[in-house]
């Protein structure tokens, strides 16, 4: 059995964009649980708060994405690398200190550092670090592959201060858990599109990690913008019902 899925575009908060359907749009709902092993059939519908449906609901050549994912969630073993498109760090720790960092980042082209700019480091958080590069200039932005990281992980790079000839590069390295559950290939259908979510992956079961339940949280994005989340509970077992 399906369920439908309404998303009401012009919400004030994404956190209540989930909504009845189109008689009752601007109604939150929440979103029913989801069970290790199961599937689910959803058809999505986006709407406006007069309840017509929004010119973009089933259309062709939109970006549907619909993930579910534990929140906060980071790698805890495991190793990955880091590269500037030239050269690769050994692997390094899930939980590196700023230091192993630094120095992996420093030996890179002959100990002349990323693109041939010694950086320095800084923690922000669990699995967040914060690149900065000694001398002014444009440089790639670092990538990162897992190598063993458990859950399975990505790791970001993304420039947070662009260098220039008076301005040093600065970029965020993230390691953040990959999605439970992961659909970006929707079917249309009238006024909408359907898709199935798949609970049935070794992600769950490693966030589960013997546990009765895991809360997690569920993201609509239409053509890579947040139209709705909401917190989802995602069930130890094989059957939904």
């Amino acid at each position: 059995m399906s369920i439908n899925l309404y998303v009401n575009t012009k919400s004030q908060s994404i956190a209540k964009a989930i909504v009845q359907g189109t008689t009752q749009p601007q109604a939150p709902i929440p979103v029913r649980e989801f069970v290790q092993g199961a599937e689910q059939a959803i058809n999505l519908y986006l709407i406006n708060s007069d309840g017509s449906y929004d010119s973009r609901s089933g259309a062709g050549g939109v970006g549907v994405k619909v993930s579910i994912a534990s929140r906060n969630a980071k790698p805890t073993q495991g190793t990955f690398t880091l590269t500037d498109g030239t050269d690769t760090t050994s692997a390094i720790t899930y939980n590196a200190s700023v230091a192993t960092i630094k120095a992996a980042l420093n030996a890179l082209n002959s100990n002349t550092g990323p693109s041939g700019d010694l950086v320095d480091v800084v923690k922000r958080g669990d699995g967040c670090y914060v690149v900065t590069y000694r001398t002014v200039g444009a440089v790639a932005t670092l990538a990162g592959t897992s190598v063993s990281l458990s859950p399975e992980s990505s790791i970001v790079g993304a420039e947070s201060i662009a260098g220039d000839a008076t301005t040093r590069e600065q970029q965020v390295i993230e390691l953040t858990a990959k999605p439970l559950i992961f659909q970006d290939t929707w079917a249309q259908i009238t006024n909408g599109w359907s898709a199935t979510l798949s609970a049935n992956n070794t992600r769950i079961a490693q966030a589960l990690g013997g546990a009765d339940s895991i809360q997690a949280y569920i993201k609509v994005k239409i053509d890579d913008v947040v139209l709705a989340q909401q917190d989802v509970t995602i069930y130890a077992g094989t059957n939904l019902y």
